[in-house]
């Protein structure tokens, strides 16, 4: 039994192409994701403006007619309909059909290369086995173009590269989509905290950078200042430098002991940050669960006092 198994164990070079046919699988799978995800946010935006739909899709026979119990089941078919010829355009479409409904940003634009190059790639493992082929070279940027026959390399960097731009772009779709259909929700802000948070906390500081920044221009006054807090953690996380001349310039001392709190501990400044704590702490603005858990305050949790006053 022993013998057999070893036997059936894969030799270096297969374990290559397994390791090959892994990544393949999960850049291709990455991308149907995406694409239902996409799909829903179309659906969405259709049933709340029906009338974005062209007016050539509303022309109905009686014979396609009868076939609906109700008006609500025929509007479905035509939503559905409208969405699944979307899905078979290209990137490019989606885009404007975003534009058409005002959800666009800087992001948007910068990385419109970058992701339409991921989807093509998976057309090239999907229909030409890894390959460049000519309908690649026709769909991607200049940048990424190659010799027609070449094969593209699809491994562990590449997927996680493009798993953190696919889920920054469609968090970001997705927040617009969402004010767009609830102007008026308090729970989108609510949630893109959340995703922010944990996002924080496994260290994806870029992808933090380009959901916070893109929030803040969907909400107002605090809610756009915590939003900018997260955005300014995220870029000195980077090694970045821009975020002190953007929190010197703004007045978030002005708004509230909690904001002066997130400021010291974003700028490191631990004399400011533990003067300020046991006043908020004993006003219940902020409890000991949030200070052990946001990813704002983790250099401070590192600091002596704070280890002090948490066993308290």
């Amino acid at each position: 039994c022993a013998k057999h198994e070893l036997r059936n164990v894969p030799r270096p070079y297969e374990r290559k192409a397994y390791r090959k046919k892994i990544m393949d699988n999960c850049l291709v799978s990455l991308i149907s994701l995406s694409e239902d995800y996409l799909k829903a946010l179309f659906t969405c935006l259709f049933r709340q403006f029906p009338k974005e739909i062209n007016a050539e899709a509303k022309q109905f026979s009686l014979n396609d007619f009868s076939r609906f119990g109700s008006l609500q089941e025929a509007k479905e078919w035509l939503i559905g309909k409208k969405v699944d010829e979307l899905m078979r355009g290209s990137f490019e479409d989606w885009i404007k059909t975003l534009k058409s409904f005002n959800i666009q940003n800087d992001f948007f634009m910068a990385s419109r290369e970058k992701i339409e190059e991921v989807f093509q790639r998976r057309n090239v493992i999907v229909h030409h086995q890894g390959k460049v082929s000519e309908a690649y070279n026709k769909r991607v940027g200049k940048n990424f173009r190659k010799e027609i026959g070449t094969d593209l390399v699809v491994d562990s960097e590449y997927v996680e590269a493009a798993g953190c731009l696919l889920v920054s772009f469609f968090i970001q779709v997705g927040l617009g989509v969402w004010n767009r259909c609830e102007k008026d929700s308090t729970e989108s802000f609510e949630t893109i905290v959340k995703i922010i948070e944990r996002l924080s906390v496994a260290k994806r500081w870029n992808m933090v950078q380009n959901i916070s920044l893109y929030a803040t221009r969907k909400f107002q006054d605090e809610q756009q200042l915590m939003l900018q807090m997260h955005y300014w953690n995220s870029l000195k996380f980077q090694g970045k430098t821009e975020w002190c001349e953007m929190m010197s310039n703004n007045d978030y001392e002005s708004k509230g002991a909690v904001y002066c709190l997130m400021g010291a501990a974003i700028q490191n400044d631990s004399r400011t940050f533990f003067e300020l704590l046991p006043r908020i702490l004993d006003e219940e603005l902020i409890s000991m669960r949030q200070l052990v858990r946001q990813p704002m305050f983790e250099t401070m949790r590192e600091e002596t006092p704070f280890r002090f006053i948490s066993r308290q």
